[in-house]
């Protein structure tokens, strides 16, 4: 199968050298150059005209598209398109909300148009939660405000587990348009700082926050069409 790849950021550049063992796989970036990697600028017409000219077997997209120039040559050159998104466009209106890919969204939020019209041309999107893994470890968001020790929910998934997902679909083509993609484990901040606290861990003792949301992000459309992907624990994850 022939893939492109368009970004490589924390994903994309783990994603690309995976996905080259199985596929033909080129990436293209604003910035970053690895292997076989092409500079590329999504927002200048002149480098999505000389694309054009290019067919693919499937194209994934592990940035926020900005612009349906962009879509419309992803759509010329390939009929199998991905795009990465963000469950953080639900719009979470109830507490303890359990959310689903037909939950609400927020048709405020900067990716809800340009989503729309993806999946409108017949692209695929995979909201993924909150992603961790190596230089991305969950106990070091404790220095921000926002996080404090509470029962708030954190939906996460592992770098590694995306790509497992992705090579996944790369396989078998998926029935669905929007899938959320998290580890589909419960567990909440309060629980992880016991925990780090319990591991000699974390030292320093994290004041509690009032928690004014709180959801599930649930993955069993995913896992029920692909129930051979294996997350990864997290807990296991932070005593490495």
């Amino acid at each position: 199968m022939k893939v492109a790849i368009f970004g490589l950021g924390y994903v994309g550049k783990f994603l690309f050298p995976s996905l080259q063992e199985d596929h033909e796989t080129v990436a293209f970036s604003t910035n970053t150059q690895i292997g076989q990697s092409f500079i590329f600028d999504a927002q200048n017409s002149k480098d999505i005209e000389k694309l054009k000219h290019h067919k693919y077997d499937a194209t994934i997209t592990t940035f926020p598209i900005e612009n349906e120039e962009f879509i419309s040559m992803l759509f010329s050159i390939c009929n199998y398109n991905i795009l990465l998104g963000s469950t953080g466009i639900y719009d979470r209106r109830h507490f303890d909300e359990v959310i689903t890919e037909d939950s609400e969204l927020k048709k405020e939020h900067k990716r809800y148009a340009i989503e729309e019209y993806f999946v409108e041309r017949g692209g695929i999107i995979v909201r993924l939660s909150g992603i961790y893994g190596p230089q991305r470890v969950p106990l070091n968001w404790l220095r921000s405000p926002r996080v404090g020790y509470s029962d708030k929910q954190l939906n996460l998934i592992h770098r590694d587990d995306i790509v497992a997902a992705l090579k996944l679909m790369l396989c078998k083509r998926p029935t669905q348009k929007i899938y959320n993609l998290s580890d589909g484990a419960r567990h909440s901040w309060k629980s992880i700082i016991d925990f780090a606290h319990e591991k000699n861990l974390l030292q320093e003792k994290i004041a509690p926050i009032e928690v004014k949301e709180n959801s599930f992000v649930d993955n069993t459309r995913f896992c029920r069409e692909y129930p051979q992907l294996q997350f990864h624990d997290l807990f296991e994850f932070l005593q490495r």
